[in-house]
């Protein structure tokens, strides 16, 4: 597949470059170092400070996760609670997933670390754009986010 995706960088932004061709895993594997750097600046800044920029790498994050040899990101719908009020929040959540398989060695990967890694960005974004505010389950999440107790908040949540 040919990833259609050329990004100008503006706001601070890793620029893509033109004609990536995303068809064999290695392609995959040699894009991982600059879909890290996407993945970093994507958790740092919101879609409403950089639309333009936010939408192209998201998209582009999203077609190379997709399709890497590597990495799985394997979403319990348990751990979405903030779903239905702030769909928005998936791709923090799919951002921190995808940040904790490319930061752990695959014998030292746990489903429960990804999604609390996972649901850390969703705090963090929420609290960033004062979504906590108006979401009760967002405020509680933000809460545990404080206290560093997600791990156990998300045990609640799956049991």
């Amino acid at each position: 597949m040919l990833c259609p995706f050329v990004g100008m960088g503006q706001c601070g932004a890793p620029t893509i470059k033109e004609n990536i061709q995303f068809e064999t895993a290695q392609d995959y594997r040699s894009q991982d170092s600059f879909a890290s750097r996407c993945i970093n600046w994507l958790l740092a800044h919101s879609e409403e400070e950089c639309a333009q920029d936010w939408d192209l790498l998201n998209a582009f994050v999203l077609v190379w996760l997709s399709g890497h040899p590597d990495y799985l990101v394997d979403i319990k719908k348990e751990s979405l609670p903030f779903l239905k009020e702030h769909p928005e929040l998936l791709y923090s959540m799919l951002h921190g997933t995808a940040r904790y398989v490319m930061d752990t060695p695959p014998d030292k990967r746990s489903s429960k670390a990804m999604h609390v890694q996972g649901l850390e960005a969703v705090a963090d974004r929420a609290r960033t754009l004062k979504l906590h505010k108006e979401s009760k389950v967002l405020k509680e999440l933000c809460k545990q986010r404080r206290k560093e107790s997600i791990g156990s908040w998300y045990d609640d949540q799956v049991n």
